[in-house]
């Protein structure tokens, strides 16, 4: 009998001495699992604040970010960054975009009640950049003008055409350094940084161009049977607003009035709004 327990006990004990080594890789794994999701959550938060802060990964570094600062858009105004919805405008038409990957990127600007607008930028490193999108209306109202109901609107309109002369390369449309001019059927530009180079080659004549009110950077044109914005800051994308269709219109800058041109067609006259 006391052979059996003695047995007994020498058995239990190989029995234990065989699953220790189990039972301490079974620590051993609990522990590494339990080591990884700590590094792991770590990480995740270490990630988010370097986000939070405006800090981006370039190659092996941790640098800071550029900024991108939309102004003068409309109020909630949907921003995307290389087709990636990031933010919406405020109702002052501002949107912050911070953390921005060394490097170039698309931005669009996109509103329900405007054509969307699109632009090539460069990020660098702490460094903002300002975009300011041209918003035109995607459904252009007008007033007509006539002699009984708006008579002096009338009669600023048909003198503001009978004073328009196309701009030439001798003389030039001019707005803090760039110059805008008409060659044929083909529109120029030329800044203080860049050489001259054509933003539009038409197939029709040009009728009417003049500065897009309180921008340098567009123009308004009217041609064939449109008038249209035409953005020309340089991208592969040209921002091509529509604002007025008819049958072969002419426009003018309404001096009097930044959200509105004037636009004489088949005998009319109308106030357009742009915005």
């Amino acid at each position: 009998m006391a052979f059996h327990w003695n047995a007994i006990f020498y058995f239990a004990f190989l029995f234990k001495l065989a699953l220790m080594p189990r039972m301490k890789i079974k620590e051993k794994k609990r522990t590494y699992i339990l080591a990884f999701g700590i590094v792991s959550a770590i990480s995740v938060m270490l990630i988010g604040a370097i986000d939070q802060l405006g800090y981006v990964f370039s190659g092996p570094y941790i640098v800071k970010g550029g900024v991108l600062v939309i102004e003068q858009a409309r109020p909630n105004s949907t921003v995307f960054i290389d087709n990636k919805n990031l933010t919406t405008t405020d109702q002052d038409g501002v949107a912050i975009i911070k953390g921005i990957a060394i490097g170039s990127h698309d931005v669009l600007v996109s509103h329900e009640d405007a054509w969307p607008w699109t632009l090539p930028f460069t990020s660098y490193r702490d460094t903002t950049t300002t975009l300011i999108p041209i918003q035109v209306a995607r459904e252009s109202q007008g007033t007509t003008l006539s002699a009984e109901n708006t008579p002096e609107e009338l009669q600023y309109a048909q003198s503001s055409f009978t004073a328009y002369t196309e701009p030439s390369s001798s003389n030039p449309m001019e707005r803090d350094n760039t110059s805008v001019w008409v060659e044929g059927t083909d529109v120029y530009v030329r800044t203080i940084d860049e050489k001259t180079r054509v933003v539009l080659a038409s197939l029709h004549p040009i009728r009417n161009i003049f500065w897009y009110p309180e921008r340098t950077d567009a123009i308004v044109i009217a041609s064939n049977n449109n008038v249209f914005a035409l953005d020309i800051r340089q991208g592969d994308i040209q921002n091509f607003h529509p604002i007025y269709y008819g049958h072969s219109p002419e426009a003018v800058q309404n001096e009097q009035d930044t959200k509105s041109i004037f636009v004489g067609d088949n005998g009319k006259y109308f106030a357009v709004a742009i915005w």
